[in-house]
């Protein structure tokens, strides 16, 4: 019919940065695709599991942690049991709003590429601090004792040149689709709350 559609993507975030790029431009893509060809909007689920799928075809996939991670908002919990076929669950944490503050005020991510070295320098100042991707990613990414801890670390590895650090906030809202200004999907929208009585029947399949 000599028509066709343009899609086009962008990322900020540096290739290898362990921060799950591939998997939310997957998912992101899917979404767009879902929409624009006139489907119902996926569920959690099916968008998880479809993206896991795009990964495997293009041999860039590991496990789903990653979809669960970019494309929900909030904090969250992914579980699948042992069993064939795979079924990712998913259940938001809910938060207070000065849990959040909390959060938001102190986490950061330090970009170098080879973070490993800078984790000792910076314990003093970090309740914790974990490599994000497979262990070795390019980010390092730590939650600060106090706010202007921060700026501190930002003075404690100005020696390191190619050191970047950014201020990161937790993304309470996922992935959004929207059509001319409404929206007409949201990941992770229909994600059970995580209870107590969910949490101790999860415990039970792998105790």
């Amino acid at each position: 019919y000599g028509g066709g559609l343009e899609l086009r993507v962008w990322s900020e975030l540096a290739q290898g940065s362990g921060l799950g790029g591939s998997s939310i431009l997957a998912g992101t893509i899917l979404a767009v695709l879902f929409t624009v060809m006139g489907y119902n909007p996926p569920s959690t689920r099916e968008l998880i599991h479809a993206t896991l799928g795009v990964e495997q075809l293009l041999t860039t996939g590991g496990g789903w942690q990653d979809q669960v991670g970019g494309l929900i908002g909030g904090i969250k919990l992914g579980v699948s049991f042992p069993k064939i076929p795979l079924v990712v669950n998913t259940f938001s944490i809910p938060l207070t709003e000065d849990l959040l503050t909390f959060l938001n005020q102190r986490l950061l991510l330090v970009y170098t590429g080879k973070v490993q070295k800078y984790m000792k320098k910076i314990q003093p100042q970090v309740l914790g601090q974990s490599l994000a991707g497979a262990g070795g990613g390019g980010y390092l990414y730590g939650l600060t004792k106090n706010p202007k801890d921060t700026l501190n670390l930002n003075e404690l590895l100005h020696e390191f040149n190619e050191m970047k650090i950014d201020k990161a906030e937790v993304d309470v809202d996922g992935l959004i689709v929207s059509v001319d200004g409404k929206i007409v999907m949201k990941a992770g929208s229909d994600s059970q709350i995580l209870t107590h009585e969910i949490s101790k029947s999860i415990l039970t399949h792998f105790s």
